[in-house]
């Protein structure tokens, strides 16, 4: 908590006996655990740096504004951390040596314990294989990649006399400015005067005959009139290396009132993500897209040659998926590194390809593979406003490689049969958008010529992919034909998934969530395109 408090701690700062008010005040950082600012100047006098004086005109005044309009403190405010697992070091393809040992190592480990012998033919096997491979995968990694250093914020001290005093010197410029405005009449402390002197003194020497004094004080605010008039504000915004998660948040039914206590916020921030997660409310509504004659014509081309689901991988077919995509995505939680599993040898990797055949073969997920982070990160306005913040989800290796490999052979397979339209270009092989966008920029050209008018429709997409219903794809799938397997296993993904909350004062009790396709999931640009691509005539 930082502001200004009205309100004195020492004998130093005070010239009215307001002890009442002192003791509170004392008791109140007690209770708070808070510290006061000006406790860290040792050389504050409450002649020198008053703040407020009464009426009468005393020498002395009280230093009331804990954090002083007259004299700048700057101090740095740190939030309540938890602890997470920090994500390991990655290193350079061409340093061959760490990888290589890195291969050895899990390849004698998985040999000593004898994994690769236990089969995986149950869920019960398949989440111990799971937990072997992981343990082990997890501790040789952080011996021979090591893990990342905590982000910790650099101080600069200014150890320069000269330098020190420009400082000092700048945050005494306030006080000029003041005693400038008030035309000599105002009260002002005695630093005050000698800083203003100072200033008088370099105005006659430097200053030129056509400027006044307070132009020449006020010559570096140039860039906050023109922000006020318009202008760009971007060299007033101090640039972070991050924006943290809120330490206070509005309540979800009474904005008004704010949230303060770490049990609250995290309260408060798991309702926001279970209401908006919730999608058990929406109605059922007559569909008569699906049986138009484009629908029945994709299903005949689809009935002549069926869709062949589910497909075991190949290992060379599971290291190709594993090239796809973000190389380093942040891990979900059992810290499994894509990187780490891709740099895996044949003989580790085979034990990895038997869970992701497993998951694909029965539609299913066992044990907490599902498991997800929830994390935040701000969009715009008051950080404050949950609804200002978008949710960002994390998942598991294993929970998304049986969707890539469902979306890396349903793209193929619909872009042979010419299931989505020839325009629909965000999952066709081959095309890239700027290939459409040359196509329109044709057609304008040749309107523009001929003075023709031309008129296109565009799909109004409001929201993200978590607003996607996945029964628009299950429909669509229905409709073209295509197997039960595979609208079985979208729903096993999507059923019950825990999600973990990160909150600037810890982990949350986990959220139930379902029938939420996951923005950035491998599947879910598919998904769109085959929901709304759907031919309506």
């Amino acid at each position: 908590m930082a502001g200004d408090f009205n309100a004195t701690i020492s004998s130093l700062e005070w010239v009215s006996r307001a002890a009442d008010a002192r003791e509170q005040y004392r008791q109140f950082l007690q209770v708070v655990d808070g510290h006061d600012l000006w406790l860290d100047i040792d050389d504050r006098s409450r002649a020198r740096d008053w703040t407020c004086r009464g009426h009468g005109g005393h020498v002395e005044g009280n230093i009331i504004d804990r954090i002083g309009d007259r004299r700048t403190i700057v101090s740095q405010v740190v939030g309540f951390g938890f602890d997470i697992e920090l994500r390991l070091v990655p290193v350079q393809s061409t340093i061959k040596d760490k990888y290589q040992t890195f291969q050895d190592l899990v390849d004698a480990r998985i040999k000593a314990e004898c994994i690769s012998e236990r089969l995986v033919l149950d869920d019960d096997s398949f989440i111990r294989r799971y937990k072997e491979l992981g343990s082990i995968i997890k501790r040789v990694s952080e011996d021979v990649f090591g893990r990342k250093f905590p982000f910790v914020k650099q101080r600069n001290i200014i150890t320069n006399t000269q330098i020190k005093d420009i400082v000092k010197g700048i945050h005494d410029i306030g006080s000029v400015i003041c005693f400038e405005k008030s035309g000599h009449t105002a009260h002002i402390s005695l630093k005050a005067v000698h800083a203003h002197r100072c200033a008088v003194a370099d105005f006659n020497h430097d200053g030129g005959p056509d400027e006044t004094l307070l132009q020449f004080l006020l010559s570096d605010k140039n860039q906050i009139l023109a922000a006020l008039k318009g202008g760009s504000t971007k060299k007033l915004v101090q640039s972070y290396p991050f924006l943290p998660l809120p330490h206070v948040v509005n309540d979800l039914d009474s904005p008004e009132k704010l949230i303060c206590d770490p049990e609250g916020v995290k309260t408060t921030t798991r309702e926001y993500f279970t209401r908006l997660y919730d999608h058990s409310r929406v109605p059922e509504l007559p569909k008569p897209w699906l049986t138009t004659p484009s629908v029945i014509s994709v299903r005949e081309r689809v009935k002549s040659d069926p869709f062949v689901w589910p497909k075991r991988a190949t290992l060379a077919d599971f290291r190709a998926l594993l090239k796809r995509g973000n190389s380093r995505p942040s891990p979900g939680l059992d810290g499994w590194e894509k990187w780490i599993i891709k740099s895996l040898s044949d003989i580790a990797l085979t034990l990895v390809l038997d869970l992701h055949n497993y998951q694909v073969m029965n539609s299913c997920f066992p044990g907490d593979v599902k498991d997800m982070w929830l994390t935040m990160f701000h969009k715009r306005g008051v950080r404050m406003n949950l609804s200002n913040w978008r949710g960002l989800l994390l998942s598991n290796v294993l929970a998304n490689s049986p969707m890539a490999w469902l979306n890396c052979c349903l793209i193929q397979y619909s872009s042979e049969k010419g299931i989505l339209p020839d325009m629909q270009v965000a999952a066709q092989l081959g095309f890239q958008t700027r290939d459409l966008m040359s196509f329109l920029a044709g057609i304008k050209c040749w309107a523009n010529r001929h003075k023709k008018p031309v008129y296109a429709l565009k799909h109004d997409q409001m929201k993200g992919f978590d607003y996607l219903a996945p029964d628009g794809f299950h429909d669509t799938a229905r409709s073209y034909g295509l197997p039960q397997s595979v609208i079985d296993i979208d729903k096993a993904a999507h059923k019950e998934t825990k999600c973990f909350i990160r909150t600037a004062y810890g982990i949350t009790v986990p959220i139930v969530v379902s029938d939420v396709n996951k923005q950035g999931g491998p599947l879910s640009p598919l998904k769109s395109t085959f929901t709304q691509g759907v031919p309506k005539i």
